[in-house]
């Protein structure tokens, strides 16, 4: 989707930084501490939350200046 795209990198070094310590148990650990604070009746319930990433995006159209430049290697790539 158009509005949840980087328009803009200033610093390809430090993006990809950001993207290698990502880290989905570190996203789960804040998930929870927001359940617990916001939904006090877990306590109560003894119930949890599951999270999962049910979706991961990526894109071609920002690093590489055309598609026909990088849709062979992408598919080679996701195959």
């Amino acid at each position: 989707m158009a509005d949840n795209a980087f328009i803009r990198v200033g610093d390809w070094a430090r993006a990809q930084q950001l993207a290698d310590g990502f880290s989905p148990d570190t996203l789960h650990a804040i998930l929870d501490r927001y359940a617990q604070q916001c939904c006090p009746v877990l306590d109560v319930s003894g119930q949890t939350y599951q999270g999962s990433l049910m979706q991961v995006e990526d894109s071609t159209d920002r690093v590489f200046r055309s598609e026909e430049i990088i849709k062979p290697l992408y598919e080679e790539l996701s195959r």
